[in-house]
């Protein structure tokens, strides 16, 4: 029961992979600069195998989801990586208010 309680609670995200994951997203030299981190997650999927599920922010075009997939492949514990990458400067844009004519 109490596993099932951690898993429930995400309580995985005190495992020092999480810190690892974090680092890797935010420290890589392969991003002109550093993704916002919006979301974060890291789930135990099975004996020493985890799941992470991210959500970034940036404008950097190199920074794709196929890009941090392969900068996290780095760790063999991670059995799935979920990446959602958003642009906030094409969010600008679209909540910008019309030009006058």
């Amino acid at each position: 029961i109490s596993d099932t309680g951690r898993v429930l609670l995400d309580r995985e995200m005190d495992h020092p992979l999480v810190d690892k994951v974090r680092q890797a997203l935010t420290g890589d030299t392969a991003w002109q600069a550093p993704p916002q981190i919006d979301d974060l997650h890291v789930w135990r999927v099975g004996r020493d195998k985890f799941a992470v599920i991210a959500s970034l922010a940036s404008d950097d075009p190199s920074l794709t989801p196929a890009a941090v997939r392969q900068v996290l492949a780095r760790y063999a514990e991670l059995a799935h990586v979920s990446v959602e990458v958003n642009r906030p400067g094409d969010l600008r844009k679209l909540q910008a208010p019309p030009a006058a004519a």
